[in-house]
């Protein structure tokens, strides 16, 4: 939920930025800070990968674990910034 409105709030401040958007990166700041955001959901991914895979594959599943959780936090940036007025 945290990493939802934290894109919410970058593209209202990428849209508004003259109205609202200093303030807006401070109330998005500590809400995510507050919610847990992204890191939460990066260690309940990574913990359920360890729990399900071989210690011999780990490094590689980890691996695959960042690098979807990072592709889809900016690709779903860059495709609600298009897609919203």
């Amino acid at each position: 939920m945290a990493t939802f409105l934290g894109l919410v709030a970058l593209v209202v401040m990428d849209k508004f930025w003259d109205q609202i958007g200093f303030p807006l990166i401070i109330l998005e700041s500590l809400t995510n800070g507050l919610m847990g955001g992204i890191s939460l959901a990066l260690t309940m991914a990574l913990a359920y990968a360890a729990d399900c895979t071989d210690p011999a594959k780990r490094n590689v599943i980890f691996s695959w674990v960042h690098a979807a959780l990072y592709l889809g936090y900016s690709v779903g940036y860059v495709t609600f910034n298009g897609i919203l007025p």
